[in-house]
């Protein structure tokens, strides 16, 4: 049924489809625009619109309000000029804003103001954000003219061909994102939704910034786990956080000058590949020795720790569901045992260092209880945030990070590691269904069996599925198209 409303219109088309083309065939820019169009239909709904139709190499859409048009296209900006998760290869945007009268049917707009966005939006150049003076009218009403003319910049009358002259302005999104933390909000939703788990955000939110401290134990090679770790750093890049990596090589403490540097490298790789800088990079097995400049401290620190931690804090094996106990605590050495509590020392003295910085630490879910403890401390609760990873599983066990765990040197190895566990569906989550998917867990399982299984919803968990050996080759494929393997 057709009927007349008053809208905010807005018309993106993309830019850089040619150089796409030649660098990674028509193919896989075609995979990668489809991407880019999903993206951007999930963003008009998180912001109250409605997508109506793609055009070429742009969509339509439109929002009753405004100021969610306005929030939309400026998040659209921000994902596409060099978002972490969408892709490797980024496409460049060009937005033209109206708002007037419109004919509203089911599926399509129709009447003047429907093709006027497109004629904005064709002034535009990339990376920019244009509108008319409806829109600007619309806003004033809306945020009253100091926070609009805060927001624009008037660029002048030009003609619009058949929709005749107009006067057009420049909208300052970078600034509105800033101000409005309209970045924040979409990174700590992406991290949420995809199973990280933020500690402390009352008190110290993301969108403050800060210095991130990143422990690792170093593999053979850079794991799933380091990989989706490096994601969330650098969705927390664009909230003014900076990294410094430790690498917790408990095993050399003793002999500094067999640190294996190719592990190091490895993690730099990846993280240049994304996009994200890491700021310095400390070695545990330098920082614990009786040369360190910093080793009576140390030792001070380590024997309050020692005086307030008691064991089962540290390890807490006896609340864990690994598959042998016996088989974990019998494998380490007494080093291996001591690494966590080493870590906590030297993230004491990393935020001694940073005395006038916020911290955040990267962690895993099966070391909740020894970050929390640091957290507990009334020092530290009004300067310290934590992002813990989702439990990762094999059935019902928790899966212990080994050299054989889940890596990406090759394709047959990831997957065949991926077998009977929840790795699948939190990878599809983390890397396919951005920037916002359904947070009900039967409902992105049902995401996951409508992309990769003919038998759709069967009913079982992912990890029980009869046709995983299925499911797992069309998620990593999916995960593969998305970033170019």
């Amino acid at each position: 049924m057709s009927r007349q409303k008053t809208v905010s219109i807005c018309y993106t088309d993309i830019r850089g489809s040619t150089e796409l083309n030649r660098l990674l065939g028509n193919d896989r820019t075609k995979i990668l625009k489809n991407e880019h169009f999903r993206i951007a239909e999930e963003l008009v709904k998180n912001n109250s619109g409605k997508p109506v139709k793609r055009l070429g190499d742009g969509i339509l859409c439109y929002f009753s309000n405004p100021a969610h048009a306005s929030q939309f296209a400026s998040q659209l900006q921000w994902i596409e000029s060099d978002h972490p998760g969408l892709v490797r290869w980024h496409f460049e945007i060009k937005i033209g804003l109206t708002h007037g009268h419109v004919i509203v049917d089911d599926d399509d707009i129709m009447g003047t103001g429907a093709n006027l966005g497109a004629r904005v939006g064709a002034l535009a150049d990339v990376g920019q954000i244009l509108f008319d003076k409806r829109t600007y009218e619309a806003l004033e009403s809306q945020w009253g003219r100091e926070k609009v003319d805060s927001l624009c910049f008037r660029l002048g009358e030009y003609d619009l061909k058949d929709a005749g002259k107009e006067q057009i302005w420049e909208f300052n999104w970078k600034k509105l994102n800033l101000e409005e933390g309209l970045v924040p909000n979409l990174v700590r939703e992406h991290l949420t939704d995809t199973g990280f788990e933020i500690q402390n955000n009352e008190n110290v939110p993301i969108s403050k910034g800060g210095k991130i401290f990143w422990p690792v134990v170093p593999r053979n090679v850079a794991t799933a786990i380091h990989r989706g770790q490096l994601e969330a750093i650098k969705l927390l890049s664009f909230c003014g956080w900076t990294t410094d990596l430790f690498i917790a090589d408990i095993t050399n403490l003793s002999s500094p000058e067999n640190v294996d540097k190719n592990f190091e490298e490895r993690i730099n790789e990846y993280a240049e590949s994304i996009g994200v800088s890491i700021n310095q990079v400390v070695y545990m097995s330098k920082v614990f020795t009786p040369n360190s400049s910093d080793f009576p401290r140390l030792q001070s620190i380590f024997k309050e720790l020692a005086t307030t931690l008691e064991v089962k804090d540290i390890f807490e094996y006896e609340g864990k569901s690994y598959e042998d106990k016996k088989e974990l605590v019998s494998s380490y050495k007494v080093l291996d045992f001591l690494r966590p509590a080493y870590t906590v020392v030297a993230l004491l003295m990393f935020i001694e260092k940073n005395s006038q910085e916020q911290i955040m630490v990267i962690a895993g879910n099966d070391e909740r209880v020894q970050w929390m403890d640091v957290l507990a401390r009334k020092s530290l609760y009004n300067r310290m945030n934590i992002i813990f990873n989702p439990e990762l599983k094999k059935g019902k066990h928790l899966m212990r990070q080994t050299k054989d765990w889940p890596y990406w040197l090759s394709k047959k190895g990831c997957l065949s590691e991926m077998e009977g566990t929840n790795l699948a569906e939190w990878l599809f989550k983390l890397f396919v269904l951005l920037p916002k998917f359904p947070s009900n867990e039967d409902t992105v399982k049902r995401a996951i069996c409508d992309r990769c299984c003919k038998k759709k919803d069967c009913g079982d968990p992912l990890y029980k599925c009869e046709k995983s050996t299925e499911i797992g080759p069309h998620l990593l494929k999916a995960i593969s198209d998305k970033f170019a393997w």
